[in-house]
């Protein structure tokens, strides 16, 4: 445990907060997501991108070999999180295994390309799920040259440091109703993995968005 501990605070150290996280919570969310029992997360789409007044010091390259990591990788990534609550009884519903749900996604011909053409109620419906965990993650070089401050360091810009943003969105399946919409941005080191972002990211959201217990 105390070797966790130490691998969790590095991370979190190697991470920075850009800003404010959006957060859109629906005023209705803790009476609707009484009836959710199970909850699917699908692929998430995965952008990358560069800016020209830094590729001397980051290549596009290197931000699209992360990005090209896969939009299924931010799935894994989302799903161990909400696994690991869910081990140590933190979590109050079921997340479907995503085997499952890319099996299922495969079976009905739904993939990124063509998701935005499903409604999330036909999606939930399909894989047999309360509640849909969808979105998109974005990686990119960040474009200010200042010195930002981390938890606990400084570490200028100019150092080989990436942002990621992720934009989350929880759809109840009955309806289609949008939930939860949160969007939050962070900065890590250049060898930080999905599994080390995300992990942040969803440590530092509110309660309802992790379907956490009170």
């Amino acid at each position: 445990m105390q070797k966790l501990t130490f691998v969790i605070s590095i991370c979190l150290l190697s991470v920075t907060i850009y800003a404010q996280p959006n957060l859109y919570e629906n005023p209705d969310f803790d009476k609707i997501s009484k009836a959710h029992h199970i909850i699917a997360i699908v692929p998430f789409k995965t952008i990358a991108s560069t800016s020209a007044s830094q590729t001397k010091d980051i290549s596009s390259k290197q931000i699209t070999g992360m990005g090209n990591s896969g939009s299924e990788s931010v799935q894994r990534a989302m799903y161990s999180w909400f696994l690991k609550k869910q081990q140590r009884g933190k979590l109050r519903v079921q997340v479907q295994d995503i085997n499952t749900t890319n099996a299922l996604l495969k079976k009905y011909n739904i993939n990124l390309d063509n998701m935005n053409e499903h409604r999330p109620k036909e999606i939930a419906e399909k894989l047999g799920v309360d509640a849909l965990i969808s979105g998109n993650f974005e990686i990119s070089n960040p474009a200010s040259e200042e010195t930002t401050t981390t938890l606990g360091r400084l570490v200028s810009s100019r150092a080989k440091t990436i942002r990621a943003t992720l934009n989350l969105f929880i759809h109840n399946g009955i309806d289609d109703q949008l939930l939860i919409n949160y969007k939050k941005m962070v900065g890590g080191a250049m060898d930080s993995s999905t599994e080390e972002l995300i992990y942040f990211i969803m440590q530092t959201a509110p309660r309802r968005v992790s379907y956490l217990k009170n």
